[in-house]
């Protein structure tokens, strides 16, 4: 236990056998014990094993010696070499120490929790805050809130029949869906679990891991929706309209002749959204782009900008423009401008209706033709955007 031979250990101080860090609660115990205050001590200690072998942990075991036949009287005891399991026991928390501090840096929350329909946690990661608004002893057996009540009313039964599944087969599950946080914010997450059970095959739970996929989530439903509208609507993708104003830019600078770069916002997409769902104002997008592709020749296109359509005005012919209800030549001027704008507002706003509902539309549009006050294209398309955000609505 010291590391020492028996020789050396014989007629020598006791204390410097010692840890110096372990000596003052070691003579404190020595001390009570022989003034008759306990009737035993028992410490975990270190004792100095040398250079060579470093600090070892004993428990130090003593009692108080009092054989009055003899009149001897002291202190008896015995060192127990525990360096081995002390160290273990050290290790173990230092994996413990890590682990903690591992799952408490996760973009996620850690979960352990039952397969009821309220989703009941019995353990969560530091990380649910940050995914749901919640602290740890908030959600764990739905203190403040069960799980379920924050997954969105259009997922909840996915949600739960799709695990179910999985933990029937047993295997594990991944899955995205909707959750509704503290504030109210709509969050897309994506789950990853599976069913944990005993080694006699009894089911006690869930373990898994869920984290905020909503910017990824956002930017693959954006572009599933555009692949959509473009295919439906019959227009220009952005980024061909772009590419062709691009080039009209530049090569109008060489040639000399003019365009027009408009765009056009339809409103209230947010009512119609807010009364008849986000699929209604999407229908109402698609039916107007599909009103608009008379607009488009070989010169001239439109493709969807943010919540309203960009339009290039290249040819000018009136059998090219026939639907601005004009019989003469138009030109990139501000009198054959606003007659482009008034036919945009009139095609775009005729009643519509969809799955019986009458749809009243609105729109205002904005204009950009001097090419020579723009320093490249985007600017030009920029300067549209604003134009028709200040425009009024007819």
């Amino acid at each position: 236990a010291t590391g020492r031979a028996v020789s050396d250990c014989l007629f020598s101080a006791f204390l410097p056998l010692f840890h110096s860090d372990d000596r003052a609660a070691l003579t404190k115990g020595l001390r009570q014990l022989k003034a008759g205050e306990r009737d035993s001590l028992t410490l975990e200690v270190r004792t100095l094993a040398g250079r060579a072998l470093g600090p070892r942990w004993v428990e130090l075991r003593a009692w108080p010696l009092d054989l009055p036949a003899s009149g001897e009287t002291g202190i008896v005891g015995m060192l127990l070499d525990i360096d081995q399991r002390r160290r273990s026991e050290e290790a173990l928390r230092a994996q413990r120490r890590s682990l903690h501090t591992m799952l408490d840096n996760l973009p996620g929350m850690i979960y352990r929790g039952q397969n009821d329909r309220h989703w009941t946690m019995e353990f969560v990661s530091e990380g649910c805050f940050e995914l749901t608004g919640y602290t740890p002893l908030e959600l764990v057996d739905n203190h403040a809130a069960s799980f379920a009540e924050m997954i969105h009313p259009e997922d909840r039964d996915f949600v739960w029949n799709y695990v179910q599944m999985r933990l029937a087969r047993r295997e594990r599950y991944e899955l995205s869906y909707r959750i509704i946080d503290r504030d109210g914010q709509t969050r897309w997450v994506w789950e990853q679990g599976r069913g944990i059970h005993s080694s006699r095959g009894e089911f006690l739970g869930l373990e898994g891991f869920i984290t905020d996929v909503s910017s990824s989530r956002g930017a693959q439903e954006e572009a599933r929706r555009r692949l959509f509208f473009d295919n439906a609507a019959g227009l220009l993708s952005l980024s061909l309209f772009l590419d062709r104003l691009q080039h009209l830019f530049q090569h109008a600078a060489i040639v000399g002749y003019p365009f027009a770069v408009l765009h056009l916002v339809v409103e209230p997409l947010d009512e119609i959204a807010a009364h008849h769902g986000a699929a209604m104002a999407e229908r109402v997008m698609v039916e107007t782009g599909k009103r608009l592709q008379v607009v488009q020749s070989d010169c001239n296109g439109v493709a969807r900008h943010g919540d309203g359509f960009a339009v290039l005005i290249t040819d000018f012919r009136p059998e090219t423009l026939a639907w601005a209800g004009s019989g003469q030549l138009l030109h990139a001027s501000p009198d054959g401008a606003q007659q482009l704008i008034a036919a945009l507002v009139a095609l775009s706003t005729r009643p519509l209706r969809i799955d019986g509902h009458a749809i009243a539309l609105r729109a205002r549009a904005g204009l950009a033709i001097d090419r020579a006050a723009y320093p490249d294209a985007p600017t030009m398309l920029a300067e549209a955007v604003a134009r028709s955000s200040g425009a009024s609505c007819v």
